[in-house]
């Protein structure tokens, strides 16, 4: 039996992580706001991560979507707070750190992206996961913490977010409201917008796998972890129509995308494949 810490043990993926890390017969220790652990205060943190063995970050304002407003909060709570964990961890010698930042991080490039690919963050979010993607590779090099950063796309399935494309079309849906599908710049055009949906089981499957990998480099750190489908959101609308029972009753419209919101999101995950045995 293993001890470990779960920041956001509460959140969607850090609650699906914790029910299969008890399954497995595991000492969890949960931290998360909802019950009254705060990834900003460093004394509580360091006095919780005391004789962990594994870390799991997942501790995060999220949403790349709806982040613009608020670009103290993200770069608090994602770049502080990690720098908080990565602090405790190496005070307190935890053998591994895995940590969940976002395909966001790449920005508007050409899809598919690899870890090879530059990073291009648009919007406090995506700069708030890259600064804490760097503070990983800092505790990596200067301090020898066993960090893994895993870069999760479009995480779907039990206890999603209530923010999340799924989730808003299916509760417009049953609501006999039309879901809206941001595929519009301005005065432009339908455009083709896809998104790589991926499992939440299949994320927590990566993230337990990347828990018992050691890097031997820095550039060992990053993974991208992906179903590698894309997935047009307009045809997931159409699609959610059909299967609630409400085709020839609804129809998809458009809306605007916001300016740093980008267009496509697909990543190749065959690193994590190949080094962590995932997929």
């Amino acid at each position: 039996m293993t001890k470990i810490l779960v920041t956001g043990s509460s959140g969607f993926i850090g609650s699906n992580l914790v029910e299969k890390l008890r399954k497995d017969n595991h000492e969890v220790i949960e931290y998360d706001l909802k019950i009254g652990k705060d990834i900003l205060n460093f004394k509580q943190l360091r006095a919780n991560m005391k004789g962990v063995e594994v870390c799991y970050h997942l501790a995060a304002k999220a949403s790349h979507r709806l982040c613009m407003p608020y670009p103290r909060e993200y770069f608090l709570v994602d770049a502080l707070g990690t720098e908080n964990v990565a602090e405790a961890a190496r005070l307190c010698d935890v053998k591994s750190v895995v940590f969940t930042s976002s395909g966001s991080v790449y920005g508007s490039q050409p899809i598919p992206w690899s870890e090879e690919s530059p990073v291009s963050p648009n919007g406090p979010y995506s700069y708030a996961k890259v600064t804490a993607e760097g503070i990983g590779k800092l505790y990596f090099r200067w301090y020898d913490i066993n960090w893994k950063s895993i870069r999760c796309f479009n995480v779907v399935g039990p206890r999603c977010r209530d923010d999340t494309v799924v989730t808003i079309f299916y509760n417009r849906i049953v609501n006999n409201r039309s879901p809206i599908v941001y595929n519009k710049r301005g005065n432009s055009e339908k455009l083709n917008v896809v998104r790589d949906f991926t499992n939440v089981g299949d994320i927590v499957n990566g993230l337990l796998l990347a828990s018992k990998f050691k890097p031997k480099s820095p550039e060992e750190i990053v993974f991208n972890m992906s179903a590698g489908y894309k997935t047009s959101i307009l045809e997931l609308a159409e699609m959610m129509i059909e299967m609630l029972n409400k085709k020839g009753k609804l129809k998809p419209v458009s809306g605007i995308l916001k300016d740093h919101e980008p267009l496509g999101m697909g990543a190749d995950s065959s690193k994590a494949e190949k080094l962590l045995g995932w997929g």
